[in-house]
């Protein structure tokens, strides 16, 4: 996750996933890197999936690919996506600790 130190509540947090099989033997072309953005809103928090291949991570060697938004949403992997962040979301205190998963932009 990626933010301005005490500011996530301006300026947001881009959170960064590898997914897909991990350990010594599986490749890195089994895995796919997923970007995501957190908002906290005048309507609460949101999160909305954004183009992987645009940020560091897709110069990372974890994963084989990164993928776009159109690639992304609508698919098992945003359900997956999602997922970890909301677990995320509900456990950490920078953002906000929130009790119940937030709206996902589509």
């Amino acid at each position: 996750m990626r933010s301005t130190v005490g500011r996530i509540d301006l300026h947001g947090a881009h959170i960064d996933l590898n997914l897909g099989p991990c350990g010594e033997d599986a490749p890195p072309r089994l895995r796919s890197a997923v970007s995501l953005e957190y908002r906290d809103t005048a309507a609460g928090p949101s999160v909305c999936v954004t183009d992987a291949d645009s940020r560091e991570i897709a110069q990372s060697s974890l994963a084989g690919r990164a993928l776009q938004r159109s690639e992304v949403i609508g698919s098992p992997i945003a359900a997956e996506a999602f997922a970890i962040v909301d677990a995320v979301l509900r456990q950490d205190p920078r953002l906000n600790g929130a009790e119940k998963p937030s709206p996902h932009c589509v």
